[in-house]
């Protein structure tokens, strides 16, 4: 009831109406005094002094970095620096991650800061996990950017070194400031793997974009140490990513590869990593232990099984899938093999993609994020991708090739069509597109037209190269020996 006689009175004039209103008034005032809730997640314990509270980064260039004192308040991440660095260029301005800015803070009284606002902090160390691309969140592909380096960076384990701390350290919570908890058994799975060498299968505590959004706009979060992953789209000589103000509209009419490294390489740091990221995946979904295949000799345990794998959802497939059964079960038969249809998509349980990749020894598939999970092929295996016609943005044709090279017991080859009757286009309109080049098709009106094409496999080419690959690749023949240099887009 009201809390003193002038607001008893109040709402004895008013009636009912003036009895809610003073209530909410008095509920407004109680909120408005109310301090604020430290979530669970974090600690209202300061983990060192204030004057040690500005913000200093540790990088390994190429693979990840580690942000000291990492401030957040209200979506956006800030780096706490002190006067003297105002206006010197420093290693932390080369980007954050693909959608995050790092902003600077110059603060010439910290303590002061500290004192007079609301602060949370997380001491030890966090991990920050961030899709490359917001917009296909749902992309297999583009998760396995970010896992196949992670696993790298956790294995070896260097940036344990770099931490406040020092030596041995373990990640003690991750954060995903863009997403909800809602994600898909694929990258449930592969975040689960990808943390397997620091956390021994065990996942640690989870803050996510709901998490974050609910915590008081008006106080902050200091993170301890934040583990960044460095990708090809935040890199030094791309600065910010796309999260950076001056990239304009970044699909339809921008030429956004420039925010892009050339030179970033996504692949496992040691060939012994991606061998133990498939043990690992077998090992979750009880496929038993991949036998080891020794170049030059017969991978004995190879699946003798050719799989033609399709996308089920609504991407674009191949226009003469009928004909290219028909030439498969022709080579199939010549080496002693057997050819399945499997249909996937990306929404499918992971123990579905790796129970398919357990038991295939050579992969025929259009490029598509199914093949992110092509990592699981048994050793020795063969892939052979179907490149759509043109199709090419940042050399991101080759995003699985570098990945499945670099564990060293997996065969790659593609096949790329350079004229556009192998290409069957939507819409008559966008014939219009196929002579553009790669440099001009940089955008999403040219891009996603070759992106929805069907593609028209050349039989007899690819018969070709099948004959001739797979009974090497059957014989055990290294992987360097046979390899082909990468079918480029005219």
């Amino acid at each position: 009831r009201p809390a003193n006689s002038a607001s008893t009175v109040l709402a004895m004039l008013l009636g009912p109406v003036g009895l809610l209103i003073v209530l909410a008034a008095h509920v407004t005032l109680a909120i408005h005094h109310q301090p604020s809730k430290t979530p669970r997640w974090a600690s209202d314990v300061p983990y060192a002094d204030s004057q040690h509270l500005y913000t200093r980064i540790s990088v390994e260039r190429g693979r990840f970095k580690v942000l000291h004192n990492a401030w957040w308040h209200a979506h956006r991440w800030y780096s706490v620096l002190q006067p003297h660095q105002a206006a010197v260029k420093l290693a932390m301005d080369d980007g954050m991650t693909t959608n995050h800015e790092l902003t600077r803070l110059p603060i010439a009284d910290l303590p002061a800061l500290v004192s007079t606002s609301r602060l949370a902090f997380l001491p030890g160390n966090t991990l920050l996990v961030d899709n490359p691309f917001q917009t296909h969140a749902d992309h297999l592909g583009h998760w396995g950017e970010l896992m196949v380096p992670l696993f790298s960076v956790l294995k070896d384990g260097r940036w344990q070194g770099m931490t406040s701390q020092g030596g041995v350290q373990r990640v003690d919570r991750i954060v995903i400031p863009s997403l909800n908890r809602d994600f898909s058994s694929w990258f449930n799975a592969s975040l689960h793997l990808a943390l397997w060498p620091d956390q021994d299968g065990k996942l640690p505590e989870l803050i996510c974009y709901a998490d974050l959004y609910y915590y008081d706009k008006l106080a902050w979060l200091v993170f301890e140490n934040l583990l960044v992953i460095e990708d090809r789209y935040s890199s030094p000589e791309n600065n910010r990513g796309f999260a950076s103000g001056d990239h304009g509209d970044l699909w339809r009419y921008d030429n956004c590869q420039r925010y892009v490294s050339f030179n970033h390489t996504v692949r496992f740091s040691d060939p012994s990593h991606g061998q133990e990221y498939r043990r690992l995946a077998w090992a979750l979904e009880g496929l038993g232990e991949p036998t080891p295949w020794q170049p030059g000799q017969a991978p004995a345990a190879l699946p003798h099984t050719i799989t033609l794998m399709l996308h089920g959802g609504d991407m674009p497939g191949l226009e003469n899938c009928d004909d290219l059964l028909e030439a498969l079960r022709a080579v199939a038969a010549e080496n002693g093999m057997v050819v399945q249809v499997a249909n996937l998509t990306n929404a499918m349980p992971f123990a579905s993609h790796a129970a398919l990749m357990a038991q295939t020894g050579v992969l025929v598939a259009r490029h598509t994020a199914l093949l992110a999970s092509s990592v699981l092929l048994p050793p020795g295996a063969m892939i052979l991708e179907l490149l759509p016609y043109k199709w090419e943005w940042a050399k991101i044709s080759m995003l699985y090739y570098n990945i499945t090279q670099s564990i060293g017991d997996l065969h790659h080859f593609a096949w790329r069509p350079q004229h556009y009757r192998f290409a069957k286009f939507k819409n008559s309109s966008d014939l219009r597109y196929h002579t553009w080049t790669p440099d001009e098709c940089h955008a999403y009106e040219c891009l996603n037209r070759i992106r929805q094409a069907g593609l028209i496999v050349d039989i007899p080419a690819v018969t070709n190269l099948l004959r001739d690959k797979l009974p090497q690749v059957l014989q055990g023949v290294p992987v360097d020996r046979i390899r082909e240099p990468w079918p480029l887009a005219s």
